[in-house]
Formats: C-alpha cells, sequence, structure tokens
C-alpha cells in the first residue's frame, strides 16, 4: 500500500521583540534600550540540514521585518523598515543571534500621532517572510521586497548534500504584534514575533524492499533510481507561499540508507508537479541485475491516510484531470520488488487449452508478456522442469522445479526467477504419462528410459522472434512449453479369412487366431535421454517382446469377411533400427509364422513419437503385412513371409 509521510517540518524561529519601558520616541541610553533576542526551534527532517531537532551551527535563517500601521500597511522608513534580518545559529545548534544589534527603536522613527511611530494604536511589527536556504543558493536572486526568489532542483541528487542545499525553507506573512508601550513587562520580552518555517519544496522518499527472488546481501549495491518528469524550477513567492514554474526533468535520488533488504531514496522537487494515473513515476536500474518500472496508480492518487490524494493539489482541465504536488509535503512510497517469477503454460496434442499466467514489472529489453497455447493439461498433472544458462557448455542436472497443475493454473517448487534482465536460459520439462493420461513428474532417472515407460518431453514453442527449442530472453509472460511423446509405440494385428461354411474349400486358407501368441527379437529395452533436444539413444542388451498369454477366444472378432484379433496393444518400445527384427507368430496348433519387420514391411525404424501399427493377415501357406503409422502418413509393406511347419 502506497503510504503519505507528512514532513511539514515547523522551523520556528521565535523572534522576540520587546518594547521600550517608557513612552520616549527614543532612549538614547543604550543601557536602557530593549535589545531583539531570538529563539529558534526545529523538528526533525530527513535529509536537511535541520536535522535532530536543530539547526546545523553557523546555519543562516533571513528574516524579513516590517513595521505596518493599524491597516497592516507598510510603513516605509528608510534604513529601518522594512529590512532583512539575518539569523547565525550557535554552537549549541538550538540558540540564534542576529548578525547586527536591533531594538524595537530601529523600525521606529517619529512621535506621538506620527505614522512613523511604532507606539501609535495600531502600530506593530510583523515578519513578512523568511526564508532558509540550508547551504544553497538560489538560481535568480531574491528580490527583497516582494519576498520572489527562484530556486531549481538538481537533476542529479546523489549525495546527502545536495540533497540538504537544495532544501528550501521558507515562512509566509505573519500577523503583526502591536507594540505594547502601556505594558511594564516590555523589558521581559513578552512582544514576541514568532516566524515558523517549513519546507517550501516537494518531497519524494522511495523505499525498495527486497522481495521474492532477492537473496544477495548486496541487493541494492548498485542500485539507482529515477523520478521521471519532475518540476526542477520554480519561483517562489514567500509571503503568499505560492510557487509557480513548469521546466521538467528526471532527477537521479539519492540513496539515504541501505541494508541486506531494504534501501531508501530521497530527493527535493519543485512543488507542482503533475500526477497522472498510468504516466511514468520512476525507474528502478540494477536492484540485483534487474530493472523496474512503475507508473503513477490510482491508489497512489486516492485519498485517505495511506495514500497521496490528501497531499495533492486537484488540477481539473477539459482533456482531463491531474494531481499536483504541494509544498512542504514528503510522498514516500513503499515498493516491493520481487525478481520476476518463471510462470509456465504447458500444452498436450488435442488436448484442451489451459494457459498459466503471471504478471511483472521488469523492464526487460525483448518482453514477450503473452503467449497462447493451443491444448492443455488436468488437474493433477506434474513436470519435472529444467531451467539451464544459454551458455556453450550447458549441462542439464537435476530438475530445478517441480511444476504442479490445479485445475487452474501452474506452479513451481521452488519458485524459479530469472536472475536479472540480460541473460537468455533453456527451459526443457519431463514427465511420465499414465495409461490414463496423467502425467507425473519427480522421475527418479531422467536421463534413462525403459519400454513401456510413456516418457514426455517439452521445449519452448516456436513464436515470434523464436524458434523452437530456442534460449528465451527475461520476460513478464509465461515459458511456452510443448509436450510430445519421445518413445514409440506399437501394435500387432492379426487378420485371417473367415472360414467359408460349406463350400468346397472352406478351412483352404482361414487359420484359427485363438491362442496365438507373438514375439518381436532383437529389440534394445532401454535408452538414454538428451534433456536438451530430447532424443533417446538405444541402450542395453537387444532382447525379445513377448506376449505370454495367447489370443481369447472372446477377443476374435469378425470383421466383413476376415476375423482379427489384437495380439499386442499400444506397447511402448524405444525408438530404434527395426535391422535384424524378427515378428514371430505362433498360432495355437504350434504354427509358426516369422517376419522380418526391416525388409518384409518397409518400415525399417520406429520414430520417436510415432505409433506404429503392424497388420498381419495369415493365410495357410501365406502371410501379407500392412504397416500404419497412426495418426501420421499410412505406410504399408508386402513381402514374403516364412511359414515353419511342424
Amino acid at each position: 500500500m502506497m503510504t503519505l509521510k507528512y514532513s511539514i517540518v515547523s522551523l520556528s524561529a521565535l523572534m522576540l521583540l520587546a518594547s521600550c519601558s517608557s513612552d520616549d520616541l527614543t532612549n538614547e541610553n543604550a543601557s536602557d534600550r530593549l535589545a531583539l533576542s531570538f529563539d529558534a526551534s526545529l523538528s526533525s527532517a530527513q535529509v536537511t540540514r535541520a536535522t535532530a531537532n536543530s539547526f546545523d551551527t553557523g546555519e543562516t535563517l533571513y528574516t524579513f521585518v516590517q513595521h505596518v500601521d493599524a491597516y497592516n500597511q507598510l510603513v516605509s522608513i528608510d534604513d529601518r523598515s522594512p529590512r532583512m534580518v539575518t539569523l547565525t545559529v550557535g554552537s549549541d545548534m538550538t540558540s540564534v543571534t542576529s548578525t547586527e544589534d536591533l531594538y524595537w527603536d530601529d523600525f521606529s522613527l517619529g512621535g506621538g500621532d506620527d505614522d512613523t511611530n511604532l507606539r501609535k494604536s495600531g502600530h506593530g511589527l510583523r515578519s513578512y517572510y523568511g526564508y532558509g536556504y540550508n547551504g544553497g543558493t538560489p538560481s535568480t536572486a531574491l528580490v527583497d521586497s516582494t519576498g520572489v526568489l527562484g530556486w531549481t532542483a538538481p537533476t542529479t541528487q546523489n549525495s546527502a548534500e545536495i540533497v540538504q542545499h537544495a532544501d528550501l525553507l521558507w515562512s509566509s506573512t505573519q500577523p503583526k504584534v502591536v507594540y505594547n508601550h502601556e505594558s511594564s513587562s516590555a523589558k521581559s520580552g513578552t512582544g514576541t514575533l514568532s516566524v515558523p518555517y517549513t519546507h517550501a519544496m516537494s518531497e519524494f522518499t522511495i523505499e525498495l524492499v527486497a522481495g521474492d527472488g532477492f537473496t544477495s546481501n548486496t541487493t541494492f549495491a548498485n542500485t539507482t533510481v529515477t523520478l521521471h518528469q519532475m518540476n526542477t524550477v520554480g519561483t517562489f513567492t514567500a509571503p503568499s507561499a505560492t510557487v509557480s514554474g513548469g521546466t521538467e526533468a528526471d532527477i537521479t535520488m539519492y540513496k539515504s540508507s541501505m541494508s541486506a533488504d531494504r534501501s531508501t531514496f530521497v530527493a527535493m522537487t519543485v512543488p507542482g508537479t503533475d500526477l497522472a494515473e498510468g504516466e511514468s513515476f520512476i525507474t528502478i536500474t540494477d536492484a540485483d541485475g534487474n530493472n523496474y518500472h512503475l507508473n503513477v496508480t490510482q491508489a497512489m492518487l486516492s485519498t485517505g491516510e495511506s495514500n497521496w490524494g490528501s497531499g495533492l493539489a486537484t488540477v481539473t482541465s477539459e482533456s482531463a484531470t491531474t494531481y499536483a504536488t504541494q509544498p512542504g509535503y514528503n510522498y514516500h512510497l513503499t515498493v516491493k520488488l520481487a525478481k520476476q517469477g518463471i510462470t509456465a503454460e504447458a500444452s498436450l496434442a488435442d488436448w484442451q487449452t489451459v494457459t498459466a499466467t503471471g504478471d511483472g514489472v521488469i523492464d526487460f529489453s525483448a518482453d514477450v508478456t503473452t503467449q497462447n497455447a493451443t491444448e492443455g493439461l488436468t488437474s493433477g498433472d506434474t513436470f519435472d522442469l529444467w531451467m539451464v544458462q544459454d551458455a556453450t557448455d550447458y549441462t542439464y542436472g537435476e530438475k530445478s522445479s517441480l511444476v504442479s497443475y490445479n485445475g487452474t493454473g501452474l506452479s513451481l517448487a521452488p519458485s524459479l526467477y530469472w536472475p536479472n534482465g540480460t541473460d537468455k536460459f533453456f527451459f526443457r520439462a519431463q514427465a511420465n504419462r499414465s495409461v490414463e493420461g496423467a502425467l507425473s513428474g519427480n522421475i527418479s532417472e531422467p536421463t534413462t528410459v525403459s519400454q513401456g515407460e510413456d516418457r514426455m518431453w517439452a521445449t519452448t514453442k516456436a513464436a515470434d522472434g523464436y524458434d523452437e527449442g530456442a534460449s528465451l530472453s527475461p520476460r513478464t509472460g509465461n515459458v511456452p512449453l510443448l509436450f510430445s511423446h519421445i518413445m514409440s509405440k506399437i501394435s500387432v494385428v492379426l487378420k485371417t479369412p473367415v472360414a467359408a461354411s460349406g463350400a468346397a474349400d472352406a478351412n483352404t486358407k482361414h487359420v484359427n487366431l485363438e491362442g496365438a501368441t507373438i514375439s518381436i527379437s532383437n529389440v534394445y529395452p532401454s535408452g538414454t535421454v538428451d534433456i536438451h533436444n530430447g532424443s533417446i539413444t538405444p541402450s542395453g542388451t537387444k532382447a525379445a517382446i513377448t506376449t505370454t498369454e495367447g489370443i481369447a477366444a472372446d477377443a476374435v472378432k469378425t470383421e466383413e469377411s476376415y476375423n482379427t484379433a489384437a495380439a499386442l496393444t499400444d506397447y511402448i518400445v524405444v525408438p530404434q533400427s527395426t535391422s535384424a527384427m524378427v515378428l514371430t507368430i505362433t498360432l495355437g496348433d504350434g504354427t509358426v509364422y516369422k517376419i522380418n519387420l526391416n525388409s518384409d514391411t518397409d518400415l525399417d525404424k520406429w520414430v520417436r513419437g510415432k505409433a506404429y501399427v503392424y497388420t498381419i493377415t495369415l493365410e495357410k501357406e501365406a502371410v501379407t503385412v500392412a504397416g500404419l503409422v497412426k495418426n501420421w502418413e499410412d505406410v504399408t509393406g508386402s513381402g514374403k513371409a516364412i511359414l515353419e511347419w511342424d
């Protein structure tokens, strides 16, 4: 929540001007004249020369004192009224003394009812205005008679001294103090001229707090904060406490404090800076490698104790309503920074679209804020995610995070963050898929896979400016992942002509499929997974895939003029060459058929992500073969089968 910290500093310089003890026009005896004494008090202020409830030793304050009549009109007396009074702060940083000895009589001339007589009824002294330069210098010299000066806020405020010198103090016209010539206590100092000083500038305080993703103890060591389009030049009129100006520029703020997880930046600006919702406000550069940008929000402009609205002036025009900063206000903003979390969207072919989104405020040079998926996940799915920096020696070790989908969004454990705004990263994922289609992460050996294991692998999808699988620049949008099968799948279907009942050649071609088993020889049972590209290198000792149970009678179906039965269904195998593989079909009566999968089917290898269906037509003394790559192009093969007789 944005907070408004009031920092209207009351630097009350109390100038005690006591009247003479007699009604004489002047008292030539200096020992009997009442001297002017001064007392100054301060409240604490952040990053000004007025700190710790006191001024700095040697600090200078200016007060323009006027003799005014009963109608508050200036009584002008050459060399007497009005006059600038200069006060110097003492070594105790609380007491002040005038640079010249002053008395009430110094502002009076005539006697009796003379208009220059300070003792005349209704006459008195007042502070017309006051200034404190805090060690700075007006950019346009002060005009004593009007109280107008020019003041400029530096665009680079990178030290405490610069900020202090930019902090102009002022006091507006105060009520007059009537000369009490009848008071016997005049010499005791009952006549007091109050000159309260406040900040004439507007201050911004930005407090950065390190949030998620930051672990370094030097998070903000190199951080800079820049205010955008602030008023830097103004004309100040202290008597009326008004400011005019319009020169805008960016201001680099001063880092006034820093700890392991937070840092405070301050800057002085000329009041009247317009703030409008959506306009650029600050840029935060190099917060542990990240750059952030923040615009003015409606929450900042709202009224209330925790917002800035009560310290802003509303400026309404035909085109828009804006809000202007005011003198004496410290606009405090706490910004909690988080490194951009890695969010993901994942898709599986032919499934419903589901995406996960994340919001970020980091300035990325080539940001991608949206990425549309075409497929999705189901609740309860998990997968392993790798995040590897783009480098010539990149390696994939332990997974970076386990990603879970709860039906509405993806979550990462642990959370991942872009470490900075420039480094690119590859993203890869793996999961095992169950028969029912659920994805499961936490794979114990992610670089190894065995037949029967439906391994899913994901890489980043192609998009504008990115090829599939390319390393990604930091972004506020999702990392789009597309899953695919990296194993192969095979099915074997046996087919034979239906027996022609009553015909002369009724059983000439028909064979009995009941009890038939199959075996595929010379198959690699496992493989090594390359996580970067999803390829699998076959490994292990070649062995046979064998069905141990024969085809059941009720599994034999009749379709048109053929009996069909599935001998092997959706069996997951490692992608590999089918060279030297032999498919052996053993009927229930012991008849054996053999087919060379390479030469006899025209399918010389099993390719990742493809489902192969072998349809074997069995006839007595003849075998025909058809090979189908499911969901891809149909590929058929034919050849001569070797029939082994008992």
